[in-house]
């Protein structure tokens, strides 16, 4: 039998007191978050963790690393984007019994593109499986340990550092090749002088400064030569007294390290050295391989850091041809990355040379073809170019310089279309061929979720949230993102999270958290973990 309702009409006044007392009473009854579900945690917890997905096989299917029910282990699994069937893709584990004890057969150091053949280091030496063969062997025994072993793009040689020196192994044979043999206490070939690796190169590279080429005949390499770098005691904590390191360090107005950039073929040979004067004062930044493997573009800037040059490297001579040429008035940043289209009849990059970073597309021989993007507005990274439909994808901040959204622009004439939705800030996986794409999105007040669409925009379905149900029983504090003019005129945008249970007629001590570097934005319109709540929590 249903319910029967009698309708009453109360009076606005009494209306508005019942809600204010219900927003009252719902807010007293909400739990507060511990200290352990913040930091450790604990249960019952607010948020969980996402699909663990790694990228993709092909252009209809993700790889989704996780352990189903009846699994013993974690697997990666090939997910159909169409209807959500899975199957394993690789399961490293099943190697497990073939390898030595105290290797970790899932986490190779590098890999080829298939997982086929897979390079470990135990005790600073190298370990090669082979899934196809099923064949595990040691292919170093050196006291001396291999730095960042990297498999050659068709899986048969790998390259390292020993010593400041660059080797290569041949995987099939197990043949050593050394490619240079003078390395000392200032001299460095294929292993980053220490300025080079924190300003140039990146953390990110742990030093190395080798780059196969696409068709794995030739290694490219820096060799530096720190000899005139004046040494900075840096005093290190570790151990009951502590210890001084001596490092090469360069300050403002000291010499840097001479640089040579050398190419050698992969079986050994001689060196062919790019045609530059090692004793120049000048920078060069990451290198990059054409396509074709026929040539090498380097680039290189000038001491005062407002010229940067592209040049074309012929490996079998050295010479060098201009190529690109920037010039700011301030100073020019580094190319993290070039597109070369694959007929050979151009590429694109990624500048800020007008005072936004936007897209060019450029012929071989250097002459602008098409501003592809352009606005007050800082395109963030190139994801994918389809050439036959000249079209590229990227993600940009054009919405908002707080959020980062997905799109598409072609490389005639025409604005960028977005593809990515709502107002959010979006993290994108997109699948080969651009037919699909994942995002991971969220903003300061939505925790991060996870969904699958195909590149016209539309949906395909859901992959996860971040909530979980207990979330909303627990005062979650406000977080706001307004502006704040300054006195140049910029409208500087700002994110705070207030106590829970915030009073505006109270003082409250804040904790303030600026990083001033170019083009480090620190404030985003996106989720911030719950960290920020115990702070609140605190005062």
């Amino acid at each position: 039998m249903r319910p029967i309702f009698v309708k009453k009409s109360l009076s606005p006044f009494l209306a508005l007191s019942l809600l204010l007392f219900l927003c009252s009473l719902s807010a007293q009854e909400k739990k507060k978050l511990t200290y352990e579900q913040i930091f450790k945690s604990a249960e019952p917890k607010v948020t969980q963790s996402l699909p663990d997905i790694s990228g993709w096989s092909d252009d209809s299917h993700y790889l989704e690393m996780k352990k189903k029910e009846g699994d013993d282990r974690v697997k990666v699994y090939s997910v159909d984007v169409r209807n959500g069937e899975e199957s394993i893709y690789s399961d490293l584990e099943q190697y497990k019994t073939l390898v030595d004890s105290g290797i970790n057969v899932s986490n190779p150091v590098s890999r080829n593109e298939s997982s086929i053949r897979c390079i470990y280091v135990k005790d600073g030496d190298l370990y090669f499986l082979d899934v196809q063969r099923k064949e595990f062997k040691r292919l170093t025994i050196t006291e001396a340990s291999e730095k960042n072993p990297t498999l050659s793009p068709d899986g048969n040689f790998v390259a390292f550092t020993r010593d400041r020196n660059l080797f290569g192994v041949d995987v099939n044979t197990g043949r050593e090749i050394q490619y240079t043999n003078d390395a000392s206490d200032v001299i460095y070939n294929g292993w980053s002088s220490w300025v080079y690796m924190e300003e140039v190169l990146g953390r990110e590279t742990q030093y190395k400064a080798f780059w196969w080429s696409p068709d794995s005949k030739r290694l490219a390499f820096f060799r530096f030569d720190d000899t005139h770098v004046p040494v900075f005691p840096l005093f290190n904590a570790e151990g009951v007294h502590g210890s001084i390191e001596n490092q090469r360090y360069p300050k403002a107005g000291d010499p840097n390290p001479e640089v040579r950039i050398g190419i050698v073929p992969v079986g050994g040979g001689n060196i062919v050295w790019a045609d530059f004067n090692q004793k120049d004062d000048q920078y060069f930044g990451t290198p990059f391989w054409i396509p074709d493997s026929r040539q090498l573009v380097v680039q290189w800037m000038n001491r005062g850091q407002d010229t940067l040059k592209l040049h074309l490297i012929d490996p079998g001579t050295g010479k060098k041809k201009e190529l690109y040429v920037e010039h700011q008035p301030s100073w020019v940043d580094w190319f993290t990355s070039i597109y070369f289209l694959k007929n050979g009849s151009g590429f694109i990059i990624n500048s800020d040379k007008d005072g936004w970073h936007h897209l060019y597309l450029h012929a071989m021989d250097g002459t602008l073809k098409i501003q592809i993007t352009q606005g007050k507005w800082n395109v963030a990274d190139l994801l994918y170019v389809d050439e036959p439909a000249r079209l590229a994808y990227f993600t940009a901040k054009k919405e908002a310089s707080t959020r980062t959204d997905f799109y598409r622009a072609s490389l005639g004439e025409g604005e960028p279309v977005r593809l990515s939705f709502g107002e959010f800030t979006h993290s994108i996986k997109l699948s080969p061929m651009a037919g699909y794409f994942i995002t991971t999105y969220s903003n300061i007040s939505t925790p991060l979720r996870m969904a699958l669409l195909n590149t016209n925009g539309a949906l395909i379905r859901e992959l996860g949230d971040s909530k979980t149900t207990e979330f909303d029983n627990y005062a979650i504090g406000k977080t706001e993102l307004f502006r704040v003019k300054t006195t140049d005129g910029y409208n500087l945008p700002v994110i705070w999270t207030l106590p829970a249970d915030f009073d505006a007629d109270k003082k409250y001590p804040v904790l303030i958290s600026v990083y001033g570097g170019p083009d480090q934005a620190s404030v985003a319109d996106s989720w911030r973990g719950i960290r920020p709540q115990w702070w609140a929590m605190e005062g």
